[in-house]
């Protein structure tokens, strides 16, 4: 599980701005769906996007 503000990257490919490896931050936990999580995308301190995403996508790094 995880919890919101922890830092976590991409295990595939989400979307054309959001590839693998790419690093975001949980900015939304939802308890009626433990598994999804609201994620923020950045690169170069840019935000690329806001995506609702499966835990089994994403890799804890911080």
């Amino acid at each position: 599980m995880l919890n919101e503000y922890d830092v976590v990257k991409s295990k595939i490919d989400l979307s054309e701005k959001v590839k693998k490896n790419t690093v975001g931050a949980v900015v939304m936990v939802f308890p009626e769906f433990p598994n999804d999580y609201m994620v923020e995308f950045i690169e170069n301190e840019e935000t690329l996007e806001i995506l609702i995403v499966n835990e089994q996508n994403l890799e804890k790094i911080k």
